[in-house]
């Protein structure tokens, strides 16, 4: 399977400068990070995960994720929004 930019042509014909992590993966680090801190670590406390990519990340960056309680949410669930920056520019990604 060829997710495409991870060749650095390819990525850089897309208009990204070179080879970018696949947004998948990106998601897949944030859902993880949240349920790490928030969920004991249980996968099926995560009821709901919606996202807004706003920026690429190269792979081998370190991103950070900060999470912020904004409420009850349905069924006795705790509502949260979060950022997933890059560690080293502050540049939010997600």
């Amino acid at each position: 399977m060829n997710f495409g930019y991870a060749d650095p042509q390819v990525g850089k014909s897309a208009g990204f400068g070179g080879t970018i992590l696949h947004g998948l993966s990106t998601f897949g680090f944030a859902a993880r990070g949240l349920i790490s801190q928030i969920g004991n670590n249980d996968p099926r406390s995560l009821k709901f995960f919606g996202t807004r990519f706003t920026s690429p990340v190269i792979p081998g960056g370190a991103l950070e994720t900060h999470i912020w309680e904004v409420g009850t949410g349905p069924n006795g669930t705790t509502e949260v929004t979060f950022i997933t920056k890059d560690a080293t520019s502050g540049k939010v990604r997600i």
